[in-house]
């Protein structure tokens, strides 16, 4: 049968896809009509057989007929393929997304990779005001789009001005866009990989500079997606953006779309007007599923690049033999030197590419060291190392510290760790006995501690200043930051505080050439926290909204002046002969006024009342939690749970967040929850120069005032305005909250102990 001269009497252009059609491959070298397939072999109707590379552009990466996917499909057509509500596939497969893809937190089904870059671009119009989107690569065929193509026959003109290119791997044209339309740009939308990969840095930077001038990223994930790693190229590279379009590989040549991305801005769809009769569509949705458990048991994506290598190796040989110049593009290049295929981490078990199991040891001096390493235990427990936590028994076991002593073990995800105990000192001894691939903590390196032991400091907040301080950065092999916030500040303050050696720019260069940023582990442990069960477990009504509130740390903060004879809750006549007998009379208006900390309690009291909130007071064992306040509170806590964190699991319910100069800010923050600082005077609160000037001030642009996210107010303020202020006064910006976790906190994701895990397999210059 002429199957093309009849295409051409009732199908345009022949093909229903135009990178299928005729006059897209070579005439008479190309076989027209395919009939059938099985694995990654094609049938064309005249019965010839061929090996396929196309596979489907991309969209068939199992093999065509796969059992596994075919039985998925024929089961649930069995039980019906589409129906007048939605089915649990729909919320079962999304959330099978939201644990393998960096960005996604929320997923939005449609059938195609064209409709899903429209959705994922009105989103970003709708969230951000704006209407002009720059772009790079293809990005389907819908109007916003195709008016910058050849083919913009049929689509008003005026359109063009709203969508603006720049050039892959050419970070100039970004900025030089984003400059010409600024204040007006709603989205940088791009295909992450084109022919080359990006050069080192460059998805980092494209982010950087959207995020800067107030737009969001969106990777076209539709190609690169579960073929560079599962999660796609944003997990290949490290760099997560706030939506991502997934498509093709998706369900194995199903018909089948997602968006996907940060919750505030999926939140978007239900304001804005995405529906599509079929987008669940249930046939479409087994398949995914069932392609997504096929990654898991299987090598998928090593095996992708093992073939990709040979056709190359292939292709190169053949033009050689025939004298063509030709070269390969698209290969691994976005990080320093060759990398290796991605590992799957989608089961239980072993990396498939891995020859041997890491033998990673975590120093663990009390247990709330869980709290950050717990995230970074589990993981390396997903991928099949020895992992071992070593408790400190020479830690106090009475005490402001008794709490923390290390004699227990969390209960982890993937497995557990071998739990082995030693003694202060010891700890060098052991080590350089039996040296492990590479030791993790929080604190400086021993100095009886073998060079040929690798120690990886990871921060904790401000632990690259103390305790780690110069000497001790320089003595680790690397140092896991957050983000170049953290190395920029301990710099300065080592300058200004002359802890720097002699030789300081020298030392300087040596610890940023040590430091790595890979985000905040500590934060991973927030995909696994359920917000509607942490209300259940405390008793939290589902229909209230929630203040947390941190206490002032009074036995562990300074005993200043102002803390023991001022803020303290005696008697006003008491407070006011301390501050005439130490001729302070600076306090005078804080004792007439009566601005200590039960009537700042009260004062919080009184504004969760007014707005219909329960007060959540949150401490630790050190810090015990006064009578007057307990007895304000709906709900008091200590820490029931270092792993994971109780302070996280409340503020995933939480409304505010309510403390002194306490690094919940950052974890705030980061679940999307407005932070207020009480600000305290810093020499009141017993912080030197250097500290205040540097992190510890509610200056603009500092952590602390962040106006969109984090909110501040002096203790003034506090006595007069926060029993008459709303809920509403603090609200939560989504992209300044961006901006926020950009700079404070490195990445907007939970992926912080993969990279954490990558930085510790590689053997770095420093090793």
């Amino acid at each position: 049968m002429d199957y093309l001269a009849r295409a051409r009497e009732v199908v345009p252009g022949v093909s229903q896809t135009l990178s299928k059609a005729p006059s897209m491959f070579v005439e008479g070298a190309y076989p027209v009509f395919l009939e059938r397939g099985r694995g990654c072999r094609v049938w064309d109707v005249d019965g010839n057989e061929y090996v396929d590379y196309v596979m489907s552009l991309a969209a068939v990466t199992l093999g065509y007929a796969h059992p596994a996917i075919d039985e998925a499909v024929r089961r649930q057509l069995e039980r019906g393929s589409l129906f007048s509500l939605p089915h649990p596939l729909e919320v079962e497969v999304s959330e099978r997304l939201t644990r393998l893809i960096p960005c996604a937190q929320m997923v939005r089904f449609l059938k195609t990779g064209s409709e899903g870059n429209s959705a994922a671009v009105r989103v970003a119009r709708a969230a951000t005001g704006r209407d002009v989107i720059v772009y790079c690569g293809y990005s389907g065929w819908h109007d916003w789009y195709a008016v910058t193509t050849p083919r913009s026959k049929g689509i008003p003109k005026d359109f063009a001005q709203f969508v603006v290119p720049f050039t892959y791997n050419d970070l100039s044209s970004l900025e030089a866009a984003l400059e010409e339309h600024r204040g007006r740009v709603a989205a940088v939308i791009m295909e992450p990989v084109l022919l080359d990969a990006p050069t080192p840095g460059f998805l980092a930077e494209v982010r950087d500079a959207a995020h800067r001038h107030g737009a969001l990223l969106i990777f076209d994930e539709i190609v690169s997606g579960f073929r560079w790693a599962i999660g796609g190229a944003q997990e290949y590279f490290g760099v997560a953006p706030d939506l991502a379009v997934f498509g093709k590989g998706i369900a194995n040549g199903l018909p089948l779309a997602a968006v996907v991305g940060r919750r505030d801005l999926m939140r978007e769809f239900e304001e804005i007007f995405v529906s599509s009769t079929f987008g669940g569509d249930t046939l479409a949705l087994a398949a995914c599923r069932a392609t997504l458990e096929e990654y898991g048991r299987r090598p998928v994506i090593a095996h992708l690049w093992k073939i990709g290598q040979r056709f190359q190796e292939g292709f190169a040989a053949v033009a050689g033999r025939l004298g063509v110049a030709a070269r390969s593009r698209r290969r691994a290049g976005g990080r320093t030197g060759r990398r290796a295929p991605p590992r799957q981490t989608l089961s239980r078990g072993l990396s498939p590419l891995m020859s041997g199991a890491l033998r990673l040891v975590f120093v663990v001096e009390r247990k709330n060291y869980y709290r950050v390493i717990g995230p970074v235990v589990d993981a390396a427990l997903r991928r099949g190392w020895a992992v071992e936590c070593w408790h400190d028994w020479a830690q106090p076991r009475w005490g402001t510290k008794a709490s923390e002593f290390p004699d227990a073990v969390p209960t982890f995800r993937w497995g557990a760790p071998k739990v082995i105990a030693y003694r202060g000192e010891e700890l060098a001894q052991r080590l350089n006995a039996m040296p492990p691939d590479a030791v993790v903590a929080l604190g400086r390196r021993p100095a009886a501690l073998a060079d040929r032991v690798r120690w990886i400091a990871l921060q904790y907040m401000t632990s690259l200043v103390n305790p780690l301080g110069p000497e001790g950065l320089l003595g680790c092999d690397r140092v896991a930051g957050y983000s170049r916030f953290w190395l920029e500040q301990a710099l300065r303050h080592f300058k200004e505080s002359g802890t720097l050696s002699a030789d300081g720019v020298a030392a300087e260069q040596e610890i940023t050439r040590r430091f790595a940023v890979v985000g905040v582990p500590e934060l991973d442990q927030v995909e696994t926290i359920e917000p509607k069960a942490v209300r259940e477990r405390f008793g939290l009504p589902p229909d209230r909204p929630i203040v947390v509130y941190l206490p002032y740390p009074v036995k562990s903060n300074p005993p200043t002046f102002w803390l023991r004879h001022v803020y303290a809750p005696t008697s006003r006549v008491r407070r006011g002969l301390a501050v005439l007998a130490a001729l302070r009379l600076g306090y005078w208006q804080h004792v007439v006024s009566d601005w200590n900390d039960r009537r700042l309690v009260a004062a919080l009291r009184a504004f969760c009342d007014a707005n219909d909130a329960l007060l959540v007071v949150k401490s630790r064992l050190k810090d015990p939690v006064p009578r007057y306040t307990a007895a304000q509170a709906d709900l008091m806590l200590y820490d029931p749970s270092h792993y994971p964190a109780t302070i996280l699991e409340l503020l995933s319910v939480a409304s505010l967040c309510v403390h002194f100069f306490s690094s919940a800010v950052y974890e705030s923050v980061f679940l999307g929850v407005p932070s207020l600082c009480l600000a305290p005077a810093p020499d009141d609160m017993g912080l030197s120069p250097a500290w205040s000037r540097g992190l510890f001030n509610v200056e603009e642009g500092g952590s602390y005032n962040v106006p969109g996210a984090s909110y501040f107010m002096s203790l003034p303020q506090v006595f007069e305005a926060l029993p008459r202020a709303a809920l509403e006064d603090f609200p939560m910006d989504p992209m300044t909250r961006t901006r926020f976790v950009a700079t404070f906190l490195g990445f907007d994701d939970t992926r912080s102990s993969e990279r954490f895990l990558d930085l510790v397999e590689a053997r770095s210059e420093c090793a």
